[in-house]
């Protein structure tokens, strides 16, 4: 009885992808051919039909069967060709008579006409060379083609570092506004001292640098306006300590940012002293003063007419992010005929966190010449301060 062996079949790309035992051959039913297997390549190896379907064409890098058209092409080369034949090996068949003759007068004919094309190049390319180097104006382009119809012949203004090519430099001299010689010193002289720093003059100058400093210093130093003294920062301190106050400044002001207390609840006070900070007075009757709060839906107003210390500010937070601000005006700390004097205003969250601004006024209760001021909280250090003392100069 006779077996019949039917092997394992797929289709395409099933056929592409499946992975055989080592040795196993398959059936790939789309392009009909055996594929043998090596249990590594998917796919396997497809065996070549015996039409040769399955098989490419072969290239010059590729291995592969010949097309008809190649073979035709093949069937041409005459037998023993090589790849390095020379001019007299190859086969010329040619279509009727030539004689050498004839080939002779037809190179010839062709010499010639290459030499008359060749020549007829060489004059095209200097002319082209004569021309594109001719900067006399071949085109006789006139002013009018280019946009200057309007420019007279006249000779024009050239570069020069001065006005002698013009036939009436004066007269340009004085239609420009210039000055020669020494009429720039009568016209364009610099200003005296005075003049800058009084910065009333309308006279045309010309300014120095020297000059300009002193007009800049005579404004910073004005009555009418302070200049900044000092600026400075405060890190868990007792106190901010200013000395050395001068008579030169008739008032200081204090302006200052993110005030915060060591301790919950405590308020910003201030003290003075006639020995440039060695002793503040801290006498129960030293000072008066008045307080006017105004704060998140109340408004109160205290003071003091004998105390040790000038009250700024009432209860603050110590809590980040409550930080004060404000500023307070020193006044006449230096006049021993009258009292120094304070104004100031302080904005703040209070110790139960409402939002607060302290309007403050007071003196130090005795006629006398003080040359030093100290800032503190009623009770514990000055966390943080950032501050600038600014001087109003006396008149």
């Amino acid at each position: 009885m006779v077996k019949r062996v039917q092997r394992v079949r797929h289709t395409q790309p099933t056929a592409d992808t499946f992975l055989g035992l080592d040795g196993e051959i398959t059936v790939d039913s789309t392009d009909n051919t055996a594929n043998v297997h090596d249990g590594i390549t998917a796919g396997g190896f497809p065996l070549a039909r015996k039409d040769l379907d399955n098989v490419l064409n072969a290239t010059g890098a590729v291995a592969g069967k010949m097309s008809a058209a190649d073979k035709t092409k093949l069937d041409a080369i005459e037998t023993a060709a090589t790849a390095d034949q020379i001019a007299s090996e190859v086969v010329f068949t040619p279509v009727g008579a030539i004689v050498a003759t004839e080939v002779q007068a037809m190179g010839a004919e062709l010499d010639a006409d290459l030499t008359v094309v060749i020549g007829e190049l060489n004059t095209e390319e200097a002319a082209t060379l004569s021309h594109r180097n001719d900067t006399s104006d071949p085109h006789s382009v006139t002013k009018a083609q280019v946009g200057l119809g309007n420019v007279s012949d006249d000779a024009q203004l050239t570069i020069a570092n001065n006005l002698s090519d013009l036939a009436a430099a004066a007269t340009a001299r004085t239609n420009l506004g210039l000055v020669i010689g020494t009429d720039v010193q009568a016209d364009l002289a610099v200003p005296s001292q005075a003049e800058a720093e009084a910065g009333t003059a309308t006279t045309e100058r010309v300014w120095t640098a020297q000059r300009v400093k002193q007009a800049i210093a005579a404004l910073e130093t004005s009555d009418a306006d302070f200049e900044v003294i000092a600026n400075g920062t405060v890190s868990n301190a007792a106190s901010l300590d200013i000395i050395n106050l001068l008579t030169t400044y008739r008032a200081y002001k204090l302006v200052f940012s993110n005030l915060l207390p060591a301790t919950d609840g405590a308020g910003l006070t201030m003290r003075t002293d006639t020995n440039n900070g060695a002793s503040f007075e801290a006498g129960a009757s030293d000072y008066g003063w008045a307080i006017s709060n105004a704060a998140s839906g109340s408004s109160t107003g205290t003071g003091d007419n004998a105390d040790s210390e000038i009250q700024l500010e009432g209860s603050a937070s110590n809590s980040a992010g409550d930080e004060g601000n404000g500023y307070v005006m020193i006044i006449d700390p230096m006049n021993s005929g009258v009292p120094t004097s304070i104004v100031g205003q302080i904005g703040a969250k209070n110790s139960t966190g409402n939002e607060s601004v302290y309007i403050s006024a007071g003196r130090r209760l005795a006629d006398e010449a003080n040359n030093a001021i100290q800032f503190l909280f009623t009770t514990g250090n000055i966390i943080t301060m950032t501050y600038t003392l600014y001087g109003l100069r006396a008149s």
